[in-house]
């Protein structure tokens, strides 16, 4: 953490401190904003009691979030995968996503229209940073997918992909998707 003063923070001084992160990765660096210095525990307990409840908050907006930008909401199973066929060439890049594609059968559709019964999407493979996180669908695997319209460059103009971790959700999780489409 980069402090605004550093000669203000004594060492064994509790105090909350506001952040902005600056790089993450497999820690997070982070520069003060401000802080609160406190030395009662009473304080500290209230102070933790409502971090904890606004943290509890923040995977229903981030899921939310991730349902109102998806085109598509499907639950079901992947009944097919492979690498992605028929792609257009395309420039060689470090951070390429060596797309595969995965024919999901699809059990319920909970936002969105189709007709169909399977649908293709396509995910990335690559283990590079970029798509760390990525959902890899597996045959047989089963779950709620938020697709999104053509989310990764060179893929074909209808293609639907699901590209962030929250874009594969377990069946037990269908309930509270439906409650957050408001169903």
């Amino acid at each position: 953490m980069q402090l605004i003063a550093p000669n203000t923070i004594k060492e064994n001084q509790q105090a909350v401190f506001f952040t902005q992160g600056r790089l993450y990765g497999d820690s997070v660096a982070v520069v003060e904003l401000g802080h609160i210095d406190f030395d009662r525990q009473a304080l500290a307990n209230q102070l933790a009691e409502r971090v904890y409840d606004e943290a509890k908050k923040k995977p229903d907006a981030l899921l939310q979030s991730r349902l109102n930008s998806a085109e598509l909401v499907v639950s079901g199973e992947s009944i097919e995968t492979m690498p992605a066929r028929n792609l257009p060439r395309r420039p060689i890049s470090e951070h390429d996503p060596q797309w595969w594609e995965a024919r999901f059968r699809i059990d319920s559709v909970e936002k969105g229209s189709t007709s169909r019964s399977t649908i293709v999407v396509y995910y990335p493979t690559s283990i590079d940073i970029v798509w760390r996180g990525s959902p890899r669908l597996k045959r047989g695997q089963q779950g709620i997918l938020l697709l999104h319209a053509r989310e990764g460059k060179w893929l074909p103009y209808d293609a639907l992909t699901a590209l962030h971790p929250l874009d594969l959700q377990p069946n037990s999780k269908l309930q509270q998707i439906r409650k957050l489409l408001g169903k």
